[in-house]
């Protein structure tokens, strides 16, 4: 039961993100000079592996890999692959729940594989778009700019979430590197509404962590559940 329901948080979470709002809102997306031809088949580009690409050399959110801060936070260039995949490898890692902490481990023998995290599709999703050349990156490099529209779009899915659980103590906190335009939000005061409903599921899962045979009352029916639902534009 604890499954079903987080994974239908997790369905009404990004059902109810208002990705077509935050385009309306955020781009003018006319403007945006992207084109569909310059991405060639992808046939040979699919990355083989169960993995995200270079998903094993994706650094660690640490004072060895990243700088701090004044406030002590860490310097994360989220339009490098490797360090916007760097927030997706600290919540796979570092989320748990008795739904998917039965784990494989890595080369040095830790547990970190979590496969039934459904936090999953996230980090999956960015590395197809970097394998399939979709964040415009230079050759032999991994950074992009904001003139991938799906670069821009996953920043969404990536910063926006981590900010969620940063605010629900689950993450470090982090200060974007760089100065974005301002149509990206830096942290999370500046974007409360697009941050809430990532809140609200990570508090369900760090609520219901080591509940997976007990079921509260409190989550006895889909309303207590607290996630906000937004009816996407057509």
């Amino acid at each position: 039961m604890i499954s079903l329901i987080l994974f239908m948080s997790m369905v009404l979470l990004l059902d109810g993100y208002e990705i077509q709002n935050s385009l309306d809102k955020f781009f003018n997306i006319e403007s945006m000079k992207y084109t569909w031809d310059s991405i060639e088949m992808e046939i040979e580009s699919l990355n083989p592996q169960p993995f995200p690409p270079m998903w094993a050399d994706i650094p660690e959110l640490n004072r060895l890999n990243f700088r701090t801060n004044s406030d002590g936070a860490f310097i994360v260039d989220v339009f490098d692959y490797t360090e916007r995949m760097t927030l997706y490898k600290y919540l796979i890692e570092n989320v748990h729940h008795c739904e998917w902490d039965i784990s494989f481990e890595d080369s040095k023998g830790k547990p970190k594989i979590h496969p039934g995290n459904i936090l999953w599709g996230l980090p999956l999703q960015h590395g197809w778009q970097f394998s399939s050349g979709r964040l415009l990156n230079e050759l032999n490099s991994t950074k992009f700019t904001s003139d991938s529209w799906w670069g821009d779009m996953n920043y969404f899915l990536s910063v926006i979430p981590y900010f969620g659980a940063v605010d629900a103590g689950m993450a470090p906190a982090i200060a974007i590197k760089g100065n974005l335009d301002p149509s990206f939000c830096v942290r999370s005061s500046d974007c409360l509404e697009l941050v809430q409903p990532w809140l609200n599921f990570f508090q369900l899962v760090k609520s219901t962590a080591n509940s997976c045979n007990v079921l509260s009352p409190s989550l006895s029916s889909p309303s207590s559940i607290n996630i906000t639902h937004h009816t996407p534009i057509a």
